[in-house]
């Protein structure tokens, strides 16, 4: 992750609570059309489902 658009409290704790910070590594495994939601996948974690309003406010860089 590069960098995040919105600053609120609540979107920070998530991604903390998540181990999504600046600099993590993360792989997109899927996008699902019906609600725009997206797993994703953190090195040694299992993969996990993020909304359409998280995965927007995330910003990534191509390795």
């Amino acid at each position: 992750m590069a960098a995040v658009n919105d600053q609120s409290t609540a979107l920070l704790e998530f991604l903390n609570a998540k181990g999504i910070k600046l600099g993590t590594q993360i792989e997109v495994i899927e996008r699902y059309e019906f609600d725009n939601s997206v797993e994703i996948k953190i090195k040694n974690q299992p993969a996990f489902t993020i909304s359409e309003q998280v995965s927007k406010n995330i910003l990534v860089r191509p390795l």
